[in-house]
């Protein structure tokens, strides 16, 4: 084959070629002086946002629960994405109904005294008189129990049931402690933990550190 003939039919192809596309593509986006193409702009706003990440519009995912003491949480996306790691975020407000209690609970205290060797004197007799200032205001049928802690710890007081007569013998087992030796406020918190888990289930648990 001549180059020449060659030639001739690479441009007779492409025209063909050109002229096919051109008729296939719709009349309205053929460009031409009068006719321009035209692209929509996307809308912007959390709607436009939303169908970007996958998530509904107006969609949530709140959920409540309780009745005296009532939970509310809500999630920060209400849909994720499937089959990789997403992150959200969870709000919970909880409150309490209003009421009065018909009768108050017992309690049950355990007191945890530092006796190390910072605590000589004056502090040593501070933390005293407020041990002792806390078991006076304790209820009959409370219970309470002392823990001292230095580098070990010491029961001084073992859980004691309030009432008229254990009241003055728990006050007056508080009469002297030695301050001595370093701080381990941990030891002294376990220890209490492990009293008050040994208790009754039915009151309130409390600890206060001095």
């Amino acid at each position: 084959m001549k180059l020449t003939t060659a030639l001739l039919c690479s441009i007779l192809g492409m025209t063909a070629s050109s002229v096919s596309v051109w008729a296939l593509v719709p009349e309205a986006t053929q460009p031409g002086p009068a006719n321009k193409p035209t692209i929509a702009a996307p809308e912007a706003g959390p709607a436009t946002l939303a169908k970007l990440v996958g998530l509904g519009v107006g969609a949530t995912a709140e959920f409540r629960a309780g009745t005296t003491v009532t939970m509310a949480g809500r999630l920060g996306h209400p849909v994720l994405a499937a089959g990789r790691e997403s992150e959200t975020y969870l709000f919970l407000d909880v409150q309490a109904a209003e009421g009065t209690a018909t009768a108050q609970a017992p309690v049950d205290l355990a007191i945890v005294l530092d006796r190390s060797g910072s605590m000589q004197g004056e502090r040593m007799a501070n933390a005293l008189a407020a041990a002792q200032g806390m078991i006076r205001r304790l209820r009959d049928g409370d219970t309470v129990s002392v823990v001292g802690y230095n580098t070990q710890t010491q029961v001084l007081l073992s859980p004691t049931r309030i009432d008229e007569r254990s009241r003055e013998l728990a006050v007056a087992a508080l009469g002297s402690v030695e301050a001595v030796g370093n701080t381990c406020v941990s030891c002294g918190v376990e220890a209490a933990m492990d009293l008050l888990a040994a208790g009754r289930r039915s009151g309130v648990q409390r600890i206060l550190l001095l």
